[in-house]
């Protein structure tokens, strides 16, 4: 297996509660607040051009890189988003 496909189901099983856990903070939003998909999409919009570039992408910030595969990664994670490796001394 290759290093970068180590911990693939555990990121996944991530990303799928992260999304669930996305999907109720929005309905919240929506039923409580008045805030439309619409809105959100142009929210959406606004943060992918931050960077000048309209790719679906939050440009990266200037942080660490994942000494296991180089990808770059905020402050407050405790694993690399792209590998899964465990990170250590990320404050």
């Amino acid at each position: 297996m290759h290093p970068w496909n180590r911990n693939a189901r555990p990121a996944a099983r991530r990303e799928t509660a992260a999304l669930g856990q996305y999907q109720a903070m929005f309905e919240e939003m929506e039923k409580t607040a008045g805030f439309s998909e619409a809105r959100l999409k142009e929210r959406m919009l606004e943060i992918d051009l931050r960077d000048g570039k309209r790719d679906g992408r939050l440009a990266p910030s200037t942080g660490n890189k994942c000494p296991d595969c180089g990808h770059i990664i905020t402050k407050v994670c405790s694993n690399c988003s792209c590998c899964g490796a465990k990170l250590t001394g990320v404050t």
